[in-house]
């Protein structure tokens, strides 16, 4: 997920609960630096599952609260032709295995080979129908 997101959810809690970054630093006696807390906000640093936990105890919030649209963007996944997720799942997988070069070329070959499949035309046809896709396996 975008560090940004998270980021924003972050700064949203922080505020409703009418903390600075320096408040946050002080009441977690300096584990949180309020530099570092700022980073996470911006979406400049990704946080980690242990970090967000431990700032839900400090904003005394459950851990899901600080997670944004996790259901929202699984909407959109689920919504999604089949065959582009299946493709973008394997295209990112090379990724994080760390052969970009690879992943790049993967990803333009997907490209090519979804013009000829039958979803690239069905989404757009469904949007100007303005009606659900009709997906193709």
């Amino acid at each position: 997920m975008d560090e940004r997101y998270v980021g924003e959810r972050l700064r949203a809690i922080r505020r409703q609960k009418g903390l600075s970054l320096h408040d946050v630093e002080a009441r977690s006696n300096q584990e949180f630096k309020a530099s570092v807390l700022g980073a996470y906000e911006r979406g400049e640093r990704a946080i980690s599952v242990p970090r967000l936990l431990r700032l839900a105890e400090l904003y005394r919030v459950p851990a899901d609260q600080l997670l944004p649209r996790a259901h929202e963007l699984a909407g959109w996944i689920a919504e999604a032709s089949p065959e582009a997720v299946r493709r973008s799942r394997a295209v990112y997988r090379r990724f994080e295995e760390g052969v970009v070069a690879d992943a790049m070329a993967d990803g333009w070959d997907w490209v090519q080979r979804h013009w000829v499949h039958p979803d690239s035309d069905e989404g757009p046809r469904a949007f100007l129908e303005r009606r659900d896709p009709e997906w193709h396996p």
